[in-house]
């Protein structure tokens, strides 16, 4: 009974949870950029609302941010079925 084999880098499930946080980190520098973009176009259009410069409207920008990145990352997990392996990978 072999308890490793050599080839094989992740198992099924450690696979899809790499695959999903992988794909959570790409898409947090896209919402990072788009954030600090809205965040610029709000505080020049709207530089007389003071709720745009209060510490609950970086909060609800930050969360709203991970919120959208941990949802748009989520089908991954669903629909990935790919077994990494030490020099490729392999869809099943």
């Amino acid at each position: 009974m072999v308890l490793f084999h050599p080839n094989v880098l992740y198992g099924g499930t450690v696979c899809t949870i790499s695959n999903y946080f992988q794909m959570m980190c790409i898409l947090q520098v896209s919402l990072a950029i788009v954030e600090a973009s809205v965040n610029r176009l709000c505080s020049i259009v709207y530089h007389t609302k003071l709720f745009l410069r209060t510490k609950k409207w970086a909060t609800i920008c930050i969360v709203s941010q991970w919120t959208t990145g941990i949802i748009l990352s989520f089908p991954t997990i669903l629909f990935n079925d790919s077994v990494s392996h030490l020099n490729r990978l392999i869809d099943s």
